[in-house]
């Protein structure tokens, strides 16, 4: 995963950005770095920022609601984030938009700059996820992360009938780890817990443990549909219990 930062031309510059002005989204879900957003435009005041970052070829920031709504006026954010460059763009009517959007880098905002007509800030970008493991202990560590989620993706097909299954993973690690938290069914809090970890290390070990968690209650679940299912082929259908008016 590359840790060059786009500057406000949509060019990437290795060099320190610090202060770079960029338009926000806020929403109520996390984008990690490497992970796809669909988004569908309807507001005017998106509709003219989202505009501005196609004409211009710009990317603009994605940030948590930390209080306040989606639609409506503004609304305060967490001060961690991430870019997000446009990829696809289909134009509607009156305006509106359908885009899909990959994160890219991480960002710290420094200072609101702009609430009307949509949200600005001048932001810092963060680096990428620093390590203290031997790279063949970070190896076996993410390791062990993949093969855990890959299993807890299995029970989760078995418990869930819509949910989908990854074909692959990456073998990155922080790509891994990034992707971990993008999938798993986290509330928009933990997950931006996730995104504001600075160490690689700190993430997996968070994520290895939240899917043998996982893992455990749904192999709970499946036994339990088992046990009932066993019941029933000896001794038929329980009737349901009659419900008070």
């Amino acid at each position: 995963m590359t840790t060059d930062a786009p500057d406000p031309d949509g060019s990437a510059d290795a060099s320190s950005d610090t202060g770079v002005q960029l338009r926000l989204f806020p929403v109520h879900t996390v984008l990690f770095p490497g992970m796809p957003l669909p988004l569908h435009i309807f507001e005017d005041r998106y509709k003219l920022m989202i505009g501005e970052c196609v004409r211009d070829e710009l990317p603009f920031g994605v940030v948590l609601i930390r209080k306040g709504s989606e639609v409506g006026g503004p609304a305060r954010v967490h001060p961690i984030g991430t870019v997000a460059r446009i990829e696809q763009v289909e134009k509607l009517d009156d305006g509106r938009m359908n885009i899909l959007a990959f994160g890219e880098h991480r960002f710290r905002i420094t200072e609101i700059v702009q609430q009307e007509p949509y949200m600005s800030a001048r932001v810092s970008f963060l680096p990428q996820l620093v390590s203290d493991l031997e790279e063949d202990e970070l190896v076996d560590l993410s390791g062990a992360v993949g093969r855990a989620f890959l299993a807890y993706d299995r029970l989760t097909a078995l418990v869930d009938r819509d949910w989908e299954v990854q074909d692959d993973l990456p073998h990155d690690a922080t790509d891994i780890a990034y992707l971990v938290a993008a999938v798993m069914p986290l509330s928009p809090r933990e997950k931006q817990a996730l995104l504001a970890q600075d160490s690689v290390d700190t993430l997996l070990k968070t994520e290895r443990n939240a899917l043998t968690q996982r893992s455990f209650h749904h192999r709970a679940i499946l036994a339990a549909r088992r046990h009932v299912a066993q019941r029933e082929d000896e001794h038929g259908k329980m009737p349901r219990r009659s419900q008070l008016n």
